[in-house]
């Protein structure tokens, strides 16, 4: 294969990359702000449950996202000292 050929490919990666990245980190915060607001509104603690939700959320997005970008520096760690 050419390098032509490789560019588009790692172009598209990358791209593929930062996406998965933001949609974890919305996904996480709007999930735990949705289970907190219900909490919140079955157990009357307002706004307490919906604070701890937006964090929890939160820091189990952020764990994903280094989960996520540690796995692909492993990988194009592996990937360039086998070329």
């Amino acid at each position: 294969m050419s390098s032509t050929n490789k560019k588009p490919d790692s172009t598209f990666r990358a791209y593929a990359t930062y996406s998965v990245i933001s949609v974890q980190l919305v996904v996480g915060v709007v999930l735990g702000a949705f289970v907190g607001k219900y909490l919140d509104s079955a157990w009357n603690t307002k706004p307490l449950l919906l604070i701890v939700g937006v964090l929890l959320g939160m820091a189990g997005s952020f764990y994903l996202v280094f989960k996520y970008i540690n796995y692909f520096q492993k990988k194009n760690i592996t990937d360039d000292t086998n070329n």
